[in-house]
C-alpha cells in the first residue's frame, strides 16, 4: 500500500517482505531500513535513482550514469593521505583504469614509485601535495605519449636541494601536453626535465604554464633533439635552486614571462643536436649568484627580448657570460650586469641592442 506522508515510518506502516531466509515475515522499522540500506547500497544501487540537472535542456539521468561520469582516485584503493606512508600502489592502480580524467584534489600522499602517465589521460590534482623523501624516484612519467594533462594546482615536494636523480616530473616527447601550476620544492635533482623521445610533428609539443621550482637541485631542463623541441613556458618563478635554474638545448623553446633568481646559474643555454634558436620574452632573470645567462658554444643563436638581467652591482657576479658562442642577441629591456664575450675559432658575433644599462660595468 502506499505509505503516507509523516516525519518517520512506523510498524504499522509497512507491509510484509521477504527476509533471506525463513517464511515470509512482517517488517518493523528497523528491518525495513537496513532492507532499503542494503538494497541501494549494492553495486546495482545506484542505477535505480534518478537524477536531472536543474538546468534548461537537462536530460534525465540515474545516478549510476552521473557518477561513472566522474572517477575519483579513492575508487582505486584506500589511501593513506598522511604524507609518510607510500600511496604509489593507488595512483598506478588509476591510471591502469584508462579512465580519460581522474580527480586527485585536495591529497596529500607519500610517492615512492613511478606513475606512468598514458595517451589521454588528465589528472585534476587542485590542492594536492606529493611528498617523495628520495633521491632517485622519479614522481610523474610520459613517455612517447600524446593529450595528457596534470593540472594544478598541486606541489611535489622532496627533502633536499643536494645532488640526486629524483624527478618531480619527466617527459619525453610526445604532442599536445600540457602542465599547469606545478610547484616542484626542495627535489633532490630535476623539478621538470624534458627529453627527445620520439614525436610526430615538429610543432605542438608541450605546454608548461605557471610552473614553480623552488629550492632544488635542478629547476627545470630540456634536452637537445627534436623530440623536445618547440617547448612554451609560461610565467616561470624558479628561486634558490642549487646549480641551474633553467637548462635549455632543444631548438625553439619559448619562455613568456617569468622570474629566476637567487639560484647558482639563471638560464644556461648548451649545444647538441639542432639546439638553440629559442626565445626569452621579458623574463626577469636576477641576482643569480654566478652567472645570470650562461651560453656554452651556443651556434644557432638565442634570442632575449624585453628581459632585465640584474646582478645586485657585484663584481664579477651574476654576469652574462657568451662562451664561444654567436648569434646571442638582447634586445630591449635592461642590462645591469658584467658581460663576457669569450670567442674561438667555431664562435661569431653576439648583439646587444637597444638595452638601458644603468650600472657602472
Amino acid at each position: 500500500r502506499k505509505l503516507p506522508v509523516k516525519a518517520s515510518i512506523q510498524d504499522d506502516d509497512l507491509l510484509a517482505v521477504y527476509p533471506s531466509a525463513g517464511p515470509l515475515q512482517k517488517a518493523t522499522a528497523a528491518t525495513f531500513a537496513d532492507y532499503i540500506k542494503a538494497f541501494f547500497s549494492a553495486s546495482g544501487g545506484s542505477a535505480l535513482v534518478g537524477f536531472q540537472q536543474n538546468l534548461a535542456g537537462a536530460v534525465p539521468l540515474t545516478v549510476e550514469d552521473e557518477l561513472r561520469n566522474r572517477v575519483n582516485i579513492r575508487q582505486f584503493g584506500t589511501l593513506n593521505n598522511n604524507g609518510v606512508t607510500d600511496d604509489s600502489a593507488v595512483f598506478q592502480a588509476a591510471v591502469a583504469s584508462g579512465a580519460k580524467v581522474i580527480d586527485s584534489s585536495n591529497l596529500n600522499c607519500r610517492i615512492n614509485g613511478t606513475i606512468n602517465i598514458p595517451s589521454g589521460q588528465t589528472w585534476m590534482l587542485s590542492g594536492s601535495t606529493l611528498t617523495i623523501a628520495s633521491s632517485t624516484v622519479t614522481v610523474f612519467s610520459a613517455q612517447n605519449v600524446n593529450d595528457w594533462a596534470l593540472v594544478g594546482p598541486f606541489k611535489i615536494v622532496g627533502d633536499g636541494s643536494t645532488s640526486g636523480t629524483a624527478i618531480g616530473i619527466s617527459v619525453s616527447g610526445g604532442l599536445n601536453w600540457r602542465v599547469r601550476d606545478y610547484t616542484g620544492q626542495t627535489i633532490r635533482g630535476h623539478a621538470f626535465y624534458y627529453l627527445p623521445g620520439v614525436s610526430a610533428e615538429r610543432s605542438n609539443h608541450g605546454y608548461l604554464s605557471n610552473f614553480r621550482a623552488i629550492q632544488c637541485y635542478r629547476g627545470y631542463e630540456d634536452s637537445a633533439g627534436t623530440g623536445a623541441e618547440y617547448m612554451t613556458l609560461e610565467s616561470p618563478y624558479i628561486k634558490g635552486c642549487t646549480l641551474e635554474g633553467m637548462i635549455t638545448r632543444a631548438g625553439n623553446s619559448i619562455v613568456f614571462g617569468g622570474q629566476i633568481l637567487e639560484c647558482n646559474d639563471g638560464v644556461v643555454l648548451r649545444n647538441g643536436s639542432n639546439h638553440g634558436h629559442g626565445t626569452f620574452i621579458g623574463a626577469n632573470i636576477s641576482h643569480n649568484t654566478r652567472y645570470n645567462v650562461y651560453a656554452d658554444r651556443v651556434l644557432n643563436g638565442h634570442d632575449f627580448v624585453g628581459c632585465h638581467i640584474y646582478a645586485n652591482d657585484a663584481a664579477g657576479a651574476g654576469a652574462v657570460f657568451l662562451d664561444r658562442s654567436k648569434g646571442v642577441v638582447f634586445t630591449g629591456g635592461q642590462l645591469d650586469c658584467w658581460v663576457y664575450n669569450d670567442k674561438d675559432v667555431s664562435s661569431g658575433m653576439n648583439y646587444i641592442r637597444g638595452m638601458h644599462c644603468p650600472g657602472s660595468y
